[in-house]
């Protein structure tokens, strides 16, 4: 949602219409597609993948961002952004994951907050279950509350 308002805000014009607007031309509010160029959406998306990530799997961070940041640049390749639209939506995902992050662990919520600034996840939270799936549980709860 931020990233849309910013979009049509800026109103930036697209790479692919370079020859008719130039690389500077701003239309705020023009709610035309060809004026959505600043911030990339998808770059924001995978920044926000990325941020997830990181707060995650922080020392599997390179990784991340390797795969994060080309997918990113995709938008650059096929000519629907310049390289400052992708890097800014990349920031801007970043920065909102990284804010939840935040509000999580102040929360108690996912993450836990040590000395360090950076949210830690909870040893009691596990992405995978280590004791079986949740519809195994479920039965075994099941027939455990049956008479």
């Amino acid at each position: 949602m931020a990233v849309n308002l910013l979009k049509y805000g800026i109103g930036r014009a697209r790479p692919l219409y370079f020859n008719d607007y130039g690389v500077l031309s701003l239309h705020p509010f023009a709610m035309d597609a060809r004026f959505a160029g600043f911030p990339s959406g998808h770059a924001t998306t995978m920044g926000a993948v990325f941020g997830v990530l990181l707060l995650l799997f922080p020392r599997r961070w390179h990784i991340a961002l390797a795969l994060t940041a080309l997918i990113a640049s995709t938008r650059v390749f096929v000519g629907a952004h310049y390289p400052s639209d992708t890097v800014a939506g990349f920031g801007l995902g970043l920065a909102f994951a990284i804010a939840a992050g935040l509000v999580f662990a102040r929360l108690g919520f996912i993450f836990r907050r040590p000395s360090s600034t950076r949210p830690v996840p909870k040893r009691t939270f596990r992405l995978l279950s280590s004791s079986g799936s949740l519809a195994r549980r479920s039965r075994e709860q099941l027939s455990a509350d049956r008479p």
